[in-house]
């Protein structure tokens, strides 16, 4: 028998030393159908935060999440975006993902709730409704900045991300279809992004150098660019995630200190789900500060998620 979700799930926290054994099984009751079809597992390095995402439909799963979002007390308003969003896409191709945090608080880690929604809707209609839920006209108009910096007239993922206590923080995801012709043409507009969205020169050099390691032109497949954003302000800077990424590929993004140590995270987190690489890194690229990394691994022959 293959690997189950649910089994790479146990293992993966088992691993992790995090003292959330009891709540992480719950979870995984709660969204049982949908590990069941599809997961992935999700860390950074140091070994945290990890996490989870599963995908789910209907107005069943909206439900079941939106009682894990109350569970972990996030805001009410936050909690009102996800279900405003969830009905205006129909309930449809949504990802949820769970994450525990590290935080100086008494139980030692946060929690943090990110959701998706797959369903490629054109950029106008977008930027209409988040208008419509108090974004302001200047971010927006930075959205519409940003697609057409990527020549995409569609979003893939319509995503927010709450914790506790903060503000909601909405994301989208662009998709950019990499080809032996099309990779040029990618790099220039990627690059571009980088340096009219906050990206630090230091980040951009460092990308530069990796790019090509990291998505082969001679490859086909699918990165994505997304950017952050509150109803009030942008996030500075962006997050590329890259496909089908090796891990000592990924760890050369790091301090050459901290890269054989994270290059053995990304190997175990690979190995719990029977992978020789990982499905996805995300590459957070900053303003001022050296890019973050988060590795995330779908268990082998579920459907693919992106």
């Amino acid at each position: 028998m293959g690997v189950t979700m649910r089994g790479a799930w146990d293992e993966f926290v088992r691993r992790s030393g995090l003292p959330i054994r009891d709540e992480a099984a719950l979870i995984a009751d709660a969204i049982a159908p949908e590990m069941a079809r599809y997961g992935e597992l999700i860390q950074s390095p140091g070994g945290a935060p990890i996490g989870l995402m599963v995908r789910g439909d209907g107005e069943g799963f909206t439900d079941r999440a939106e009682r894990l979002m109350r569970a972990w007390e996030m805001p009410e308003g936050a909690i009102a975006a996800y279900r405003a969003l969830a009905e205006w896409l129909d309930h449809t191709n949504g990802f949820l993902k769970l994450e525990w945090h590290p935080t100086r608080d008494v139980d030692g880690y946060g929690r943090l709730i990110a959701y998706y929604f797959r369903r490629r809707p054109p950029v106008g209609e977008v930027v209409d409704y988040l208008g419509g839920q108090g974004v302001a006209p200047e971010i927006l108009a930075r959205v519409v900045e940003f697609a057409d910096l990527l020549e995409k007239r569609s979003i893939h993922f319509v995503a927010a991300a709450m914790r506790p206590g903060r503000e909601l923080r909405h994301k989208l995801y662009f998709s950019q279809y990499l080809t032996p012709e099309r990779a040029g043409a990618v790099e220039t507009r990627l690059d571009e992004a980088m340096a009219r969205f906050g990206v630090g020169s230091a980040s951009r050099d460092l990308l530069a150098y990796h790019h090509r390691k990291l998505a082969p032109p001679e490859r086909t497949s699918t990165l994505f660019a997304s950017v952050s954003f509150t109803v009030a302000a942008m996030v500075p800077g962006l997050k590329l995630d890259y496909p089908e990424v090796a891990p000592e590929t990924a760890a050369a993004l790091l301090p050459e200190t901290e890269r054989s140590g994270a290059e053995a995270e990304m190997r175990g987190l690979c190995a719990v789900v029977g992978l020789d690489r990982l499905s996805y890194l995300g590459v957070t690229l900053h303003p001022d500060r050296p890019p973050g990394l988060k590795y995330y691994a779908d268990v082998m022959g579920t459907e693919e998620t992106r």
